[in-house]
């Protein structure tokens, strides 16, 4: 029984792996803003909560097959920001704020070398499936 069970879950959890696939921009924006409207409370479909894409992140050209692989996506939604991965193997939402827009011109040094860790890890995330 124990082994059946084992064996089962594994065929599962490849079957997962086959089948992960990087997210692309329509993906993403439906998960900004289910997450935003979770988070603020809001059931309605309120015209103030379109996403805005700001700022993408992408793999570097070696990882990429065809069209450059974005790893981070970034809107404006609502009064607040969604920073959503751009593959599914990672947690989808990555951060957020309810408050303030995210703006590209004046991003705090520290926020920048954050998201290129994270855009690192995603990077690898992505390597270590083209195999």
């Amino acid at each position: 029984m124990k082994k059946s069970l084992l064996l089962t879950f594994c065929l599962l959890l490849s079957s997962l792996i086959l089948i992960s696939a990087p997210i692309d921009t329509l993906i993403s924006k439906r998960v900004a803003t289910n997450f935003y409207r979770e988070h603020i409370g809001s059931n309605t479909n309120d015209r103030g909560l379109i996403p805005l894409l700001v700022k993408t992140y992408k793999a570097a050209p070696e990882v990429a097959i065809g069209d450059s692989l974005t790893c981070l996506y970034i809107y404006n939604i609502g009064d607040g920001y969604v920073i959503v991965s751009g593959d599914d193997r990672v947690k989808p939402v990555l951060g957020y704020s309810t408050e303030g827009q995210f703006d590209v011109r004046h991003l705090p040094i520290q926020l920048e070398e954050w998201l290129m860790d994270y855009t690192a890890a995603i990077r690898s995330v992505m390597i270590s499936s083209s195999y």
